[in-house]
């Protein structure tokens, strides 16, 4: 009687085509996550600028004093100063996200009563992705903060 020999596993070649399948996907899907990424950053920076206009615009009431949030689109940072001059916060946007305004540096001014003399809208994008999606933050004269 002849034994058979099986053989269990799999074959060297096997194992390289599906390594090599898996590197085809894989490289394709990279720019993908890249380019995700950025457009999180974005979506991210421009929750925080929102969440920051309406966190300085409440504390200029509570203090009963104007509250003047400057965003300088050169340098991608915003601040916010008291009457005083002294600054009660600082930001600066990811280097993926570029920040945009109707000037180069804007001042958004809060009352005591928590108003804007004006309309001010601030755009929010990835830097090195022209599909990706703009985020507009606007500040209406009541000093209501809301996204587009």
């Amino acid at each position: 009687m002849r034994r058979s020999c099986a053989r269990s596993g799999y074959a060297l070649v096997d194992v390289l085509i599906v390594l090599f399948v898996l590197g085809v996907l894989l490289s394709a899907a990279v720019p993908d996550l890249g380019r995700a990424n950025r457009r999180y950053a974005a979506l991210s920076a421009a929750r925080q600028l929102r969440a920051d206009l309406a966190h300085v615009r409440m504390d200029a009431i509570l203090r009963g004093s104007t509250v003047t949030v400057a965003i300088d689109t050169v340098t991608g940072a915003y601040e916010a100063r008291n009457a005083g001059g002294v600054v009660l916060l600082a930001r600066r946007v990811p280097d993926s996200v570029t920040i945009r305004t109707t000037a180069n540096r804007q001042s958004i001014p809060f009352t005591a009563r928590g108003t804007a003399d004006l309309y001010s809208t601030t755009w929010i994008g990835p830097a090195v992705d022209p599909e990706g999606k703009w985020h507009a933050i606007r500040v209406a004269p009541s000093g209501a903060v809301s996204s587009l």
